[in-house]
Parts: structure tokens; C-alpha cells; sequence
């Protein structure tokens, strides 16, 4: 059992560093394509909703790699296998 007090607090840290680092990505990619005539309200609504269903995608995801780091730092002991 790898779980402690701060799992979960490193698991939403993970997910919430991939779901802005997707978010920058998006804003990036669309000011160059739509640079002249930037729509800001639509951008708005859309990145509004795209987070909120980013969020719940991604929460394995960031599950997987913050116990991947865990495992990393903190290699998996005989009593954990018990």
C-alpha cells in the first residue's frame, strides 16, 4: 500500500501541471494561427469547457505519474509486498 497523507495532494499536483502546461500549449497555438483577428470570447468559453473536461480526462493520468515518481524515489519495499 503506497498510499499516504500526501498522495492524492501529488497526484491533483501533477494533474494540474499537465492541464496547464496543455493550456499554454492551446493559447500558444491559437494567438499564432488567429493572430490578426483574435477572438476573445470564443477562446473564453472554449478554454473554460476544455479545462473542465481536460480535468477529468487527465486525473489517471497524473495518478500514473506521480506513482511513478513515488516508485522512483521511494522504491517499493518487502513489506509493501506482503
Amino acid at each position: 500500500m503506497r498510499s499516504d497523507e500526501s498522495y492524492f495532494s501529488g497526484a491533483m499536483f501533477f494533474n494540474f501541471m499537465i492541464m496547464e502546461g496543455i493550456f499554454a500549449l492551446a493559447l500558444v497555438v491559437y494567438l499564432l494561427v488567429s493572430w490578426p483577428n483574435v477572438h476573445w470570447d470564443a477562446f473564453t468559453y472554449v478554454a473554460a469547457a476544455g479545462m473542465v473536461i481536460l480535468a477529468l480526462v487527465m486525473q489517471p493520468l497524473g495518478k500514473h505519474f506521480w506513482l511513478s515518481l513515488d516508485t522512483l524515489i521511494r522504491p517499493i519495499s518487502k513489506d509493501e509486498c506482503e
